[in-house]
């Protein structure tokens, strides 16, 4: 639920994910009435869910977040999977350098997603011959330790 609340608050999260949300949070024994109306909605639309999505994360006990909390957040969670990896360097890259153009207004939270913006860049230049920063190997390597290095920072800062 705290990874889905930080998309939310990206403005980076379906309307249509969140009955599953929903659903996996009252499987994880958190409940309340907006998480149980989230698990009977049928393909929602941001309208459907707008009002109901900030009750159904007060209902799961979590408290708003800023974007730059977001942003970090979102980040760990993916640096950790490439880390582990659970997800393919380059593809943890591309999900973070995504969200970079959402909170491009958010100084503080882009800065976060601008190493894998620019990483996600030198891959495709090193793979499709068009000189970069280092060989595709060089690349991922550098992936990894940018994940690394995100997994030290604080949500909290």
């Amino acid at each position: 639920m705290e990874i889905a609340q930080a998309l939310w608050t990206l403005e980076c999260f379906l309307p249509e994910d969140w009955p599953g949300v929903a659903c996996d949070a009252l499987e994880q024994g958190r409940d309340g009435p907006a998480l149980r109306q989230l698990t009977g909605l049928l393909g929602p639309t941001h309208f459907d869910i707008r009002d109901l999505v900030p009750k159904a994360i007060a209902d799961a006990g979590l408290h708003p977040i800023t974007e730059r909390t977001a942003a970090i957040r979102y980040a760990k969670f993916i640096s950790q999977q490439i880390v582990d990896g659970g997800i393919k360097p380059l593809r943890g890259a591309i999900k973070l350098a995504r969200i970079f153009n959402s909170v491009i207004e958010c100084d503080s939270a882009r800065s976060v997603f601008t190493r894998f913006y620019v990483l996600e860049d030198d891959y495709q230049l090193a793979a499709y011959g068009g000189g970069g920063r280092g060989t595709v190997e060089d690349v991922l390597a550098n992936i990894r330790e940018a994940a690394r290095k995100t997994l030290l920072l604080s949500e909290d800062a």
